[in-house]
């Protein structure tokens, strides 16, 4: 699976049997990959790992993120908007700019 940012360019390539953009998106951050700009709408993070991402500028717009762990994560100006943020480990995340226009915060 590619992880590609909003005009296409590839960040970041994972290859493994079944395969999801969770355990995608995870191996990336846990390589430490630059995933400014990141193209992650509409996906399913549920209890994903990101601690430490660095998804600057990601569109994460309609994201399903629940208890999932951003702790430290640059998340500056994201599109977070209509995402599931349930439950997420917010800890020292940089969501300087970020958009949560409608964005679900709260059970």
């Amino acid at each position: 699976i590619k992880i590609k940012n909003t005009s296409g360019k590839i960040l970041f390539t994972h290859i493994v049997e079944k395969n999801t953009i969770k355990k995608t998106l995870e191996a990336a951050v846990s390589k430490g990959a630059n995933l400014f700009g990141a193209n992650l709408k509409d996906v399913d993070l549920r209890d994903a790992n990101l601690k430490g991402a660095y998804l600057r500028g990601a569109d994460l717009k309609y994201a399903n993120l629940r208890c999932a762990n951003l702790e430290g994560a640059n998340l500056q100006g994201a599109n977070l908007y209509n995402a599931n943020l349930q439950g997420v480990d917010l800890q020292d995340a940089d969501l300087r700019y970020a958009g949560f226009k409608n964005t679900i915060l709260e059970n």
